[in-house]
Order: C-alpha cells, then sequence, then structure tokens
C-alpha cells in the first residue's frame, strides 16, 4: 500500500501534469485565436478588395455606357451630316444641269445670231451700233431682223450673267460640301477615339480581373490556402 506520502506526491504530480496540459490548451487556443482573428481580418480585407472591385466594375460599366452613349450621338450626327452633304450634292447636280441647259440656250441663241450677222453683212455686234442700224435702217425686213438681234444679244448678256451667277452657286456649294465633308472626317475621328476608349475600358477591366485571379481574389471565393486553414481548425476544436 501506498503511503500518505506517495500518494501526495502522486496527487502533486497529477496536478502539475494537469496544469501543464491545460496551460498548453490554453496556449494552443490563443494561438487558435489569433489565427482565426488573422483569417478574419483577411477575409475582411478580402471582402472590401472584393467589394472595391464591384464598384469599380460598375463604374467602368457606366462609363462604358456613357461613352456608347455619345459615340451613337456622334454616329446619329454623322448620319445626318452624311444626309445634308447628299442634298446638297443633289442641289449641286441640279445647278449644273440648269446652267447646261443656259449654255445650250445661249449656244443657240448665238448661232442664230452669226447667222443673221452673215444675212445682213455686220459684223459690229456692239448695242449701240445695233441701235444706230435700227435707226437708221429703211428697210422693214432688216429693221426687223436688227431689232430680233438686239434682243438676242441682250438675251445673250443675261444668260451670261444667270450662268456666272450658277457657277458662283456650285462654287459655294462645292465649298459648303467640303465643309461637310471635314465635319464627317473631325466625326470618323471622335467615333474612333471613343471606340478606342472603350476597348482601353475593357482591357483594363480584363487586366483586373486577371490581377485579381492571380492573387487568388476572384470574386466570391476565399483563397485554398484560407480554406485549409479553416479546415485545420476545425479539426483541432473536434480533437
Amino acid at each position: 500500500m501506498s503511503t500518505n506520502k506517495e500518494i501526495k506526491k502522486e496527487k502533486s504530480e497529477a496536478e502539475k501534469q494537469d496544469e501543464r496540459k491545460r496551460t498548453k490548451l490554453e496556449n494552443e487556443l490563443e494561438e487558435m485565436i489569433q489565427r482565426r482573428k488573422q483569417i478574419e481580418g483577411r477575409s475582411n480585407k478580402l471582402d472590401k478588395e472584393r467589394e472595391e472591385m464591384i464598384e469599380r466594375r460598375k463604374q467602368m460599366k457606366e462609363e462604358r455606357e456613357e461613352i456608347k452613349g455619345k459615340r451613337t450621338k456622334l454616329d446619329n450626327e454623322r448620319e445626318e451630316m452624311i444626309e445634308v452633304r447628299k442634298q446638297m450634292e443633289e442641289g449641286r447636280e441640279e445647278m449644273i444641269e440648269k446652267r447646261k441647259q443656259m449654255e445650250n440656250e445661249r449656244d443657240k441663241k448665238k448661232e442664230k445670231l452669226k447667222q443673221m450677222q452673215r444675212k445682213l453683212f455686220i459684223f459690229d455686234l456692239g448695242s449701240e451700233s445695233l441701235l444706230k442700224l435700227f435707226k437708221n435702217e429703211k428697210d422693214k425686213e432688216k429693221r426687223n431682223t436688227i431689232g430680233e438681234m438686239i434682243f438676242l444679244v441682250g438675251d445673250i448678256q443675261e444668260q451670261n450673267e444667270q450662268i456666272k451667277e450658277q457657277n458662283l452657286q456650285i462654287e459655294k456649294q462645292d465649298e459648303r460640301i467640303k465643309e461637310q465633308n471635314l465635319q464627317i472626317e473631325k466625326q470618323n475621328e471622335l467615333i474612333k477615339e471613343q471606340n478606342n476608349r472603350i476597348d482601353k475600358q475593357f482591357e483594363r477591366f480584363n487586366m483586373n480581373s486577371l490581377t485579381k485571379k492571380a492573387k487568388g481574389l476572384s470574386i466570391g471565393k476565399v483563397p485554398q490556402s484560407f480554406q485549409q486553414e479553416h479546415k485545420t481548425q476545425g479539426n483541432f476544436l473536434l480533437n
């Protein structure tokens, strides 16, 4: 039988062993709590980064939509300009056709005037000379012919002025068409710039997504190392 002294010694030794186990357990629990805090801190950081990335994605989407809206507006304006230019070109063609008709009429009158000149042997078609001939001519038929020639000269001069005016209008129309072409080119450049900005937005977004995935920070997913750490601590508690 064990003596009281031995019993006390064994009891003291058991208490010391229990104390060591309790101290070890407390230390392990404290370490586990610290690790859990670290994990929670990392998880919170991940959540924050994920929220920031979602917000950036939202902002980029809004900016992209805004750019697309501006680009659509530019496209519509460009189409309107193209339509205006088309109408101006059609108007220009009409003016050119009208000018050709006037030139044809004038040339016919000139030819008729030349025939009358040859018929009456008149080589000076100055209006004053024709008026003098008209006043001095006694022959009624020649007088009528000279009168007709005077009107023809007037018509030809008037048509020359109209042709000059048509030429001026065509030149002005050409200038307006050139201006429209320049505006359309500028719109094309703006649209290209908008397209480049949208491409850069997509590229930047894709790069951000790839970077986050490379760091194990993809949206809605905790990195494998963190999951493993959680699992280890859970097993420790069960044991």
